[in-house]
């Protein structure tokens, strides 16, 4: 609604009128100053007011063209039911959306005048999006990409911009051709919303405004990058004393252009042995005798090289993995043989972008490695994951090395050692958990953790007359057999094959007349090795513990748990402590084993009578001495008993425990002498002395009296 034809009428200023009208949207105010005033009132239907950002992605690859939008729309004004767009031929819109704003579209029209009709659900106003998807095929992968820009409808369009990002595909590479109406702009001010696979920004641009009688958009020469083939070779030289056997692991990483044609090369001296290559889709692997000319690099050194050519049924990118084998003699076959052992480089060859590897390096168990030398190598960790990702070769591994070039060299000095025995079962560790009564019956119950390499009739000896209640493996009932000695049993293990088995092994029995000096635990066969064993001992609550065998040491139950945790690891069945607690426990640690304890224990009334009568019979008896040889005497003991405690600490440690009772009467039966009997003395003997003084004192002044009172009487 508009004025026309204004007669008399000036504009004024809307914060003029009262506020419950100036502040009413769409007021407009007029005054007059004279009654002969008039203006004529056209009305017509609001048309909106319509604000466009347009956000493009176009993707190229080597067959396709993809394009992704979203649009945002600002209607103001009035609402609209209906969008239009220009969308020119040859897209095939696959999406456009959200479905809870787009009811349908619809595609008019041909060539470049081909318009979008977007049908809404119902009428929208404010601000919302709109998505488009579409593609279209390409003639050719270094196809010119002619892209003209898609423009939202003319009518009621008041602002229109937008911006374009261009993503391409790896192996393929852009240049600016022509640009329409469009600036670029760096990739850091813009971000794709979305992403397609495979592709990655290379331009963008931003339009601000379109002049709809010139062309809109950008053209671009795309040009297809070479092929570009990268390597990694994980080699592993295992060295047993009459072969050589090496593996290499070439990892190709072909980008950009599929290939089918991969060379691989070794010295000469490689190929006497037998050598084996294999891979996916090989179709043919003939020897050359050099490189093309296309694939020939400049020589770096003066080796002697043979080339293979490794044909591929059909062309490969991305990642394609060679297994080169060889295998050849060594003359290390002998005690006490020496030789250096050379390891030549086995190589991709060929155009490479960039060839590193890695080197691990295995041995016999009697042979011995000394001071490598190398040349254009990094040591590696052989147990580190980073250094040797390859875990078959990462298991077999004692040393490892690194290499970011072709050319490198590596000798390795060995020797042939003694052959050292070998372990078929190995004890990682043995729980000895003993209950000693007051009557002399001991309880045992014993667990060892087994691995071996072979299923062997595993031998026990058990103490003298006990009494076998129990003997589990892995939680169930084990095969047992009676041995050649009385006290002898056999347990069937299960068969290996070969492989390392972990086994649980617990067995249980009672003992009658056991003593606390002399505890016994079944033993295994001597040629087992145990790597550390753990005793437990109960005693009754009022026993203490005055010694122990010194190839033992007292530990805490905190590493007592600490130690029967890690032995629990990797174990079908959980180990522990069995018996039920009777008194209280006493643990004890060795590296070994041993299948004997001794542990000196008292009772506690016995062995506190004992020393409370020691400490107070000798304070006595010292009641006679003085007190500086009493302090003599103490000190002595003192230092008698830290000379004590570096044998016997148990021993020490409960006298003095006890003994502070009995020494605490001590020095009240002193101090009582001192205060009944000594000091009333020393008082008396004090007091008669002063009396005596008095008295000598008194005769001494009586002469001098007398001759006084002579001298008086003739003066007068």
């Amino acid at each position: 609604m508009q004025l026309k034809d204004l007669k008399n009428l000036a504009r004024v200023d809307t914060g003029r009128l009262p506020k419950a009208i100036s502040n009413r949207a769409g007021v407009t105010a007029y005054r007059f100053i004279t009654s002969d005033y008039g203006a004529t009132i056209s009305i017509e239907t609001a048309k909106p007011r319509v604000s466009v950002n347009q956000r493009w992605i176009l993707g190229a690859d080597s067959d396709k063209l993809h394009l992704q939008a979203k649009i945002n729309y600002r209607i103001e004004r009035t609402g609209v039911f209906q969008l239009e767009m220009d969308f020119p031929a040859p897209w095939k819109i696959s999406q456009v959306g959200p479905g809870g704003i787009v009811d349908d579209h619809q595609l008019k029209g041909e060539g470049d005048a081909r318009k979008l009709s977007i049908l809404l659900k119902k009428e929208q106003t404010g601000s919302f999006d709109i998505d488009i998807s579409a593609e279209r095929d390409r003639a050719d992968a270094q196809a010119e990409i002619d892209f003209r820009l898609p423009l939202a409808g003319a009518e009621d369009v008041q602002l229109h911009q937008g911006r374009l990002i261009l993503l391409l595909a790896e192996q393929l590479r852009a240049e600016i051709g022509e640009l329409g109406q469009l600036s670029p702009i760096s990739l850091d001010q813009t971000k794709p919303w979305t992403q397609m696979k495979g592709l990655s920004p290379a331009m963008a641009f931003e339009f601000k405004a379109v002049d709809r009688q010139k062309w809109a958009g950008a053209r671009f020469r795309i040009a297809v990058k070479p092929a570009q083939v990268s390597a990694t070779v994980d080699r592993l030289v295992d060295i047993q004393p009459g072969s050589i056997a090496q593996e290499a692991r070439i990892n190709y990483r072909v980008r950009y252009a599929p290939v089918d044609t991969f060379y691989v090369k070794m010295p000469i001296s490689l190929t006497r042995s037998r050598v084996n290559i294999t891979g996916a889709n090989i179709k043919e692997k003939p020897r050359i005798d050099a490189l093309p000319a296309d694939q020939a690099a400049p020589a770096a050194d003066k080796t002697e090289w043979a080339y293979y050519k490794i044909v591929l049924q059909s062309k490969v990118s991305g990642r394609y993995t060679l297994r080169v084998r060889v295998r050849s003699g060594s003359n290390l076959a002998g005690e006490g043989r020496r030789a250096d052992i050379v390891v030549w480089p086995i190589l991709a060859a060929g155009k490479l972008s960039d060839q590193n590897g890695r080197i691990a390096i295995s041995k016999g168990a009697t042979l011995a490695i000394g001071e490598p030398v190398s040349e254009g190598l990094i040591p590696a960790d052989p147990g580190s994951e980073v250094d040797l990702p390859y875990a078959p070769h990462r298991q077999k591994a004692v040393l490892a090395f690194k290499h970011h070039g072709p050319s490198f060299a590596l000798t390795l000095p060995v020797a042939v050692q003694k052959e050292a025995a070998v372990f078929t079962t190995i004890v990682d560790g043995a729980i000895i958990e003993q209950i000693l009564a007051r009557d002399g019956m001991c309880r045992t119950h014993a667990t060892f953790v087994l691995a071996t390499s072979q299923g062997d009739r595993l031998s026990i000896t058990l103490p003298k007359d006990a009494e076998l209640t129990a003997v589990l493996l892995n939680g169930a009932e084990a095969q047992v057999e009676m041995g050649t000695k009385a006290d002898e049993r056999i347990v069937r293990l299960p068969p290996s094959a070969g492989q390392v088995w972990r086994f649980v092994l617990e067995v249980a029995y009672g003992l009658k007349g056991a003593k606390a000096s002399h505890l016994e635990a079944p033993a295994l066969s001597p040629d087992i090795p145990v790597q550390q064993t753990l005793w437990r001992l109960w005693i009754p609550d009022d026993y203490l513990v005055l010694g122990h065998d010194r190839l033992f040491s007292m530990g805490r139950s905190w590493r007592a748990n600490n130690l029967i945790n890690r032995l629990g690891q990797k174990q079908s069945v959980p180990i522990g402590f069995k018996l039920s607690g009777q008194g209280k426990p006493v643990d004890f640690v060795r590296q070994g084993f041993s299948d004997e304890l001794s542990v000196c224990t008292a009772a506690k009334g016995v062995f506190c009578v004992l020393v409370w009568l020691v400490i107070v019979v000798a304070g006595a008896a010292m009641l006679k001495l003085s007190g500086l040889l009493r302090i003599v005497i103490v000190l002595a003991v003192i230092l008698l008993g830290g000379i004590a405690e570096l044998w016997q600490p148990l021993l020490v440690a409960n006298v003095m425990s006890t003994g502070c009772f009995a020494a605490l009467l001590v020095i009240v039966l002193w101090v009582a002498q001192w205060g009944l009997i000594k000091i009333p003395k020393l008082r008396a003997r004090l007091i008669e002395h002063k009396q005596t003084a008095v008295e000598a004192a008194a005769e001494e002044a009586a002469p001098h009296a007398s001759d006084a009172g002579r001298n008086q009487e003739d003066k007068e």
